[in-house]
């Protein structure tokens, strides 16, 4: 005979995580099923790959490369944990913005790479995370900017400096 354990948390931790299990019980329904991941992990080429993921709910962040899919389905990750940052308490929501800013740092260091071997705009910009837009992180001004010293001056004027 099998039995099922069901977990139930306390009426009070239910309150609290309402609006995060709500929202996460809304993106459950978005996740591949265990046939899908197996026929991924049995694909021989990201060619294959990709055919299968645009018959999946994942079609939106399937790019034509597999870095470009990688990189879109972590800003579509990132873009979550931003909506769910404002549902969890206090602790919680730390750790989103630590994650999101490691992530921020993460972009900084490419374009200081990138710059700093000379490499153009568009190469730069390929390299990085989605993150959408970040107040912190004037993208375009640091992308087109000339050197490493020019990355720099400019990081003066923001929160980063």
């Amino acid at each position: 005979m099998i039995h099922t354990i069901t977990f139930r948390p306390p009426l009070s931790v239910m309150g609290v995580y309402a609006f995060l299990h709500g929202r996460l019980g809304a993106h459950k329904g978005q996740l591949l099923r265990a046939r899908e991941w197996e026929r991924l992990s049995e694909a021989r080429s990201f060619a294959e790959q990709q055919r299968l993921l645009l018959a999946t709910s994942y079609r939106p962040w399937v790019a034509d490369t597999l870095d470009g899919t990688l990189r879109s389905l972590g800003g579509a990750l990132h873009h979550t944990a931003r909506a769910v940052e404002w549902s969890v308490p206090p602790e919680g929501a730390d750790f989103i913005r630590a994650w999101a800013r490691r992530d921020l740092l993460r972009n900084l260091k490419t374009i200081l790479k990138g710059k700093a071997l000379g490499r153009a705009e568009d190469e730069i910009r390929a390299e990085l995370l989605d993150l959408k837009t970040s107040p912190q992180l004037p993208l375009t001004a640091l992308l087109r900017a000339a050197s490493v010293e020019s990355v720099l001056d400019l990081l003066e004027h923001t929160e980063l400096r």
